[in-house]
């Protein structure tokens, strides 16, 4: 058998991936429902991540708070223990 006869046909090149997320977001726009969903997400995304930025803002300041209630705490221990046995009961450790 010869190979002059033989027809090559070759694959064609795979989309970059540019073309492809254009192509995806085209389909994605094209319906008024998606785009809504995507902004809906997008807020909800943002709303989450201020409520979470603020809480951790506020556990911040608790645990600071904390921290200086502790120390104060521990000198009063401290004071009031005759010897370091009674130092080492009294304060949190």
């Amino acid at each position: 058998m010869s190979t002059a006869g033989a027809l090559l046909i070759a694959a064609p090149a795979p989309p970059s991936p540019l073309a492809s997320l254009r192509r995806e977001a085209r389909l994605l726009l094209r319906r008024r429902t998606g785009v809504v969903a995507l902004v809906a997400l997008f807020a909800v995304a943002c709303v989450a991540t201020a409520v979470g930025v603020a809480e951790v803002t506020r556990q911040h300041a608790a645990i600071e708070r904390f921290r200086a209630l502790d120390a104060a705490e521990r000198a009063d221990a401290l004071a009031e223990s005759s010897d370091w046995g009674g130092a080492a009961y009294a304060a949190f450790h």
